[in-house]
């Protein structure tokens, strides 16, 4: 009797043990890990050496993982927990970033590609060239943009000749109303009306077949001011390429100056 009840104390002991070990296992097993495999092209094809930093989406930490693509465009990040993931994207020798969020499941292959767009200083393999009648036609299409763009020009009818080039005819590409003067006009102006603000041509930069047009605002003041603290102006870059219908504009950015 007294072997019987040990025999089955034993055999429920046992089980017992192995329900709670089973227990264990599951409450410590770490779920398996997720990965992303992607690529990064642009108006071109395949982008290699992009660097794509990421992290945990909300997490104020430093950058969590890195990846550089290949020859053919191609990252993976592998060993990620299930969540989203905040991802920079930035071309080599590029002022430009492309972020994007993605969220990757456990145990899942998470495929991406990322379309990025370099600017017109940032094309190393560029080809052809830009001739002084495709400047005319991209710095007309420049101010049109900018005029019709996000600064506020209301209150500003002048535009400035520098940095115009001699074939540029800023009095045909201006709407009605506005004047067209040298920089010296414009100072001596600035003494008469205690300031003048205006318009000009801030920086040109063509790279084959990509053309860069900074419009910037700015304010002469009038001398002597000391009294007036200028906190500098803003513009916007309007950069362009040649396509097969023309000249379109692929990305405009407002700057401060």
């Amino acid at each position: 009797m007294i072997a019987r009840v040990i025999r089955t104390l034993s055999a429920v002991f046992v089980v017992v043990y192995m329900c709670e070990a089973a227990a264990g296992l599951r409450a410590g097993a770490q779920p398996a890990a997720g990965s992303i495999s992607g690529r990064v092209v642009d108006w071109n094809g395949a982008m290699p050496g992009v660097a794509i930093r990421g992290r945990p989406a909300g997490d104020p930490a430093p950058r969590a993982f890195e990846a550089i693509t290949d020859t053919d465009g191609a990252f993976a990040i592998p060993n990620l927990g299930a969540g989203d993931y905040e991802l920079q994207v930035m071309a080599p020798v590029s002022e430009t970033t492309t972020d994007r969020r993605v969220h990757v499941a456990a145990a899942q292959i998470t495929p991406l590609t990322i379309e990025i767009y370099r600017g017109c200083d940032t094309f190393a393999d560029e080809r052809g060239s830009t001739t002084n009648t495709d400047l005319r036609e991209v710095i007309g299409l420049a101010i049109h943009d900018s005029l019709n763009g996000a600064l506020p020009y209301d209150d500003v009818h002048v535009f400035s000749t520098a940095n115009v080039p001699r074939d540029v005819d800023l009095a045909k590409v201006l709407p009605r109303g506005w004047e067209v003067l040298t920089p010296q006009r414009i100072r001596a102006r600035a003494d008469l009306r205690d300031g003048v603000s205006y318009l000009k041509i801030g920086r040109i930069h063509a790279r084959g077949g990509c053309i860069a047009v900074a419009i910037d605002e700015a304010v002469e003041p009038r001398k002597p001011a000391p009294h007036i603290v200028l906190l500098g102006g803003a513009g916007l870059m309007n950069e362009y390429r040649r396509t097969p219908g023309g000249w379109q504009k692929k990305r405009v950015y407002l700057y401060e100056i």
